[in-house]
């Protein structure tokens, strides 16, 4: 799936308009699936002057969370990281 929707942004790049190409999910996945796919449509963005960009949805993660918990700036059981993102 990850290189049939690297070759779609891929046409995106080289045939739309848009200086911004909207990507679903995080881009890490990317390069973790098909590194030389990822590469190429990077290197085709930049050299395009194009921005791309990974929406994900949902924010699952509790990182940010135990990062201020353990820096004492929260006091909660568990709050993920969707609801601290939503406060700021």
């Amino acid at each position: 799936m990850s290189k049939m929707e690297i070759e779609v942004a891929m046409r995106a790049v080289e045939e739309c308009n848009s200086k911004i190409i909207f990507m679903d999910g995080s881009l890490l996945h990317y390069k973790i699936d098909c590194p030389n796919e990822w590469d190429s449509l990077k290197d085709a963005a930049l050299s395009k002057n194009k921005v791309i960009v990974g929406i994900t949805e949902e924010v699952k993660t509790k990182d940010i969370g135990e990062i201020l918990k353990n820096d004492g700036q929260l006091n909660e059981e568990v709050l993920y990281d969707r609801e601290i993102l939503l406060i700021c």
